[in-house]
């Protein structure tokens, strides 16, 4: 009978000591939980400003996606659109023909001719040869170019619009494009040398955009690195960053290409399929889409061709021999009080931009076929939806309310 009780008592205390320890590993893992996610203040706010960072964002896009497809069933707008922020995707999308006679749509692939955004393209190129101390920032432009009456240009005034070199846009457009034969960088290249028109102001003095430039940092390019710069661009830029959807033709290149787009005026009916100076580079004629921009942007800033310490000169205002600075880097605009990087692009019936704010991480791309005769204040009205600031709807988007 003693030793029966004994074992009761000690089956008892045991299942005792069993459900006791369970009761407190319970215990432990629902403080454990209770302390680390129910009432975590930290884990709660993380939680709560990820959940209005998403309804933000997702107001922002419905905002602007609605402003586009507005302002295309208008027929002001035809296009692409990128837009990312602090990584997130806020808007991709394709809105009206890459083609409006074939009646073909849109798509995120359709490559579009960005204009002078190719400059960015051959102010790289320029600071890879830099970067190899191929050349120099200081160089001058007659060591390249003795035929040229401009010995005190260097490559630096070149790249940031400061040089005087006057513009062969406005030169060759005095002529009737009907009876030239198409324009090659060697016919800008000899227009410099032969005609040695007066310099617009002393170099570095000023400022004055001038495509000028831009042919002629392709020329001393060419002469550097002994290849075409087609060829260059495409061995030491596009293939090195996976560019694989960003064109520059050769002139012998008849640029055929399933996802081309095509430039048209507002009304659509009138195709710019070619022109005299289509076959110009330098400071035009590259074709991409907005996948390979937003690349573009991002080897800007991550030093992927470059030092850092060489691309940071481009994104400096350039300072002219007075003192005073201009906003402008090399093949950037810089608008400091917004910390803003772009660049605009624009040739017959195409507009485009490149937009960049490092302090926001916010990246816009457009691009654009139909001339888009809205397509500055366009760009203004996504960047304050963006910026989360009031805008007043334009009269443009009333014209024509029935429509």
């Amino acid at each position: 009978m003693v030793s029966k009780i004994s074992f009761k008592t000690f089956l008892q205390k045991y299942l005792l000591f069993i459900l006791t320890g369970v009761a407190l590993l319970l215990m432990v893992f629902f403080i454990y939980e209770y302390s680390t996610s129910k009432h975590n203040p930290q884990q709660d706010l993380e939680q709560k400003l990820d959940s209005i960072r998403v309804e933000q964002r997702e107001i922002k896009r419905a905002q602007i996606d609605l402003l586009l497809s507005q302002v295309q069933k208008k027929k002001l707008f035809n296009g692409n659109v990128l837009i990312i922020e602090k990584g997130e995707q806020i808007l991709k999308k394709s809105y009206g023909m890459i083609d409006f006679e074939q009646k073909k749509p849109l798509t995120s692939g359709s490559i579009f001719r960005i204009g002078a955004i190719s400059k960015s393209f051959t102010a790289m190129s320029i600071l890879i040869l830099v970067n190899r101390k191929k050349l120099s920032l200081e160089d001058s432009l007659y060591k390249f170019y003795p035929e040229m009456a401009y010995p005190k240009i260097t490559i630096h005034e070149l790249l940031t619009h400061t040089s005087g070199l006057p513009d062969y846009l406005s030169y060759f457009y005095t002529y009737d494009s009907e009876l030239m034969t198409y324009a090659r960088n060697r016919d800008i290249i000899a227009w410099l040398e032969n005609e040695q028109i007066p310099l617009s102001f002393e170099p570095g003095s000023s400022w004055q955009y001038s495509h000028s430039n831009y042919v002629v940092l392709a020329g001393i390019i060419e002469k550097v690195s002994k290849k075409t710069f087609p060829v260059f661009l495409q061995k030491e830029v596009l293939q090195p960053l996976g560019l694989e959807h960003t064109y520059l033709p050769e002139y012998h290149q008849d640029f055929k290409n399933e996802n081309r787009v095509f430039g048209f005026q507002t009304d659509t009916k009138n195709k710019f399929d070619d022109n005299f100076l289509n076959y110009v580079y330098g400071g035009d004629g590259i074709y991409s889409n907005t996948d390979d921009l937003l690349l573009w942007v991002n080897a800007w800033h991550q030093n992927k061709l470059v030092s850092k310490k060489i691309l940071q000169k481009a994104f400096q205002p350039t300072k002219l021999n007075n003192g005073l600075a201009y906003p402008y880097g090399f093949a950037w605009h810089l608008r400091q009080e917004t910390e803003e990087i772009y660049h605009l692009g624009t040739w017959l019936g195409f507009k485009s931009i490149v937009l960049h704010q490092p302090k926001t991480e916010t990246t816009l791309i457009i691009l654009s076929n139909n001339s888009c005769p809205v397509f500055e204040e366009l760009v203004e009205i996504i960047q304050k939806i963006m910026q989360g600031r009031r805008f007043r709807r334009p009269a443009w988007l009333f014209d024509n309310e029935s429509d």
